[in-house]
């Protein structure tokens, strides 16, 4: 959903921004992660949205991004700009991207906080203007006029000296997580990298909140590179959801969990994790004790 502010500069209205969080993208995969936040901007000078308003400049626009209530601030951008945009009158319209530097400790945060559903995003947006005051206009006679009342036979405007502003603006936004999902965690990587989201249940989770702690620790071995111990952990996450399928009669069976099961092949597949899981933990068990003995033997 769009969601939309007004820019506000000296007390006065210069026109619309806003943010289409359907937009959000991201680029640069592992390697550099960004993502992407366009910003969409129909200005005017400042005042009356008949242009007859104070002309201003844009030098610049920076964002601070946050992920939901956090107060830290995830990651900060300067807009992606070619020139600063002058606003002379009405329907002045300018883009803005805000490219966010992100790494694979700040991306596994947002998923925690994230939780499974829609990213809550905030996004505090700081516009530099440089204003240009009218203080009266020069007539064909000479004389000078009211700048407030606009009339025929305008030959110059007096201006002061242009000077500095800053217009703020706080964007609240949430990005579906179908959209995160598709079109985002592509672009950080994740095309490469299978991302498996479990429900969390409420009381009655029973063993399956062993599951989520296993998935935990697998995470932090993995962040730490031991992925031999990272992989017997995600199996042991597993193992529980086999034990409630008894797939021998399925009478103790979650409804929901029992939904899943589509097909044969789903079936076989569950009950063949069991023996999988007891082969890998015996050959990860010997490789280790390979690696011990060699350190012992090496030092």
């Amino acid at each position: 959903m769009l969601v939309s502010h007004t820019l506000m500069a000296d007390g006065r209205a210069g026109g619309d921004i806003q943010i289409d969080p359907s937009r959000i993208s991201a680029e640069g995969g592992p390697d550099y992660p960004l993502l992407v936040v366009p910003l969409d901007n129909d200005l005017h000078p400042l005042g009356p949205a008949d242009g007859s308003g104070m002309p201003y400049t844009i030098l610049n626009a920076s964002c601070e991004l946050y992920v939901a209530d956090q107060t830290h601030r995830l990651s900060e951008a300067t807009a992606v700009t070619w020139a600063p945009q002058r606003v002379t009158r009405v329907n002045t319209a300018a883009q803005y991207t805000f490219e966010f530097p992100l790494d694979e400790r700040r991306i596994h945060r947002i998923e925690e906080l994230r939780d499974g559903g829609d990213l809550r995003l905030k996004l505090e947006v700081c516009f530099t203007l440089l204003l240009h005051p009218l203080v009266a206009r020069v007539m064909e006679d000479g004389l000078l006029r009211s700048p407030h009342r606009p009339v025929a036979g305008v030959t110059e405007d007096v201006r002061l000296e242009p000077h500095i502003h800053f217009a703020n603006a706080t964007f609240h936004i949430e990005v579906a997580q179908s959209d995160w999902i598709k079109a985002v965690l592509p672009g950080l990587g994740y095309d490469r990298i299978q991302l498996i989201e479990v429900p969390r249940l409420g009381a009655e989770a029973g063993d399956f909140a062993k599951s989520v702690q296993a998935l935990k620790r697998a995470n932090e071995y993995f962040l730490r590179g031991d992925y031999g111990a990272s992989v017997g952990d995600c199996r042991l996450a597993i193992e529980p959801i086999r034990k409630d399928l008894d797939l021998r009669g399925r009478k103790d069976c979650s409804p929901k969990l029992l939904a899943l099961l589509t097909d044969k092949e789903e079936s076989d597949f569950l009950e063949g994790i069991g023996t999988a899981t007891g082969d890998w933990r015996l050959a990860y068990k010997a490789n280790q004790r390979d690696i011990l003995t060699h350190q012992r033997s090496a030092s």
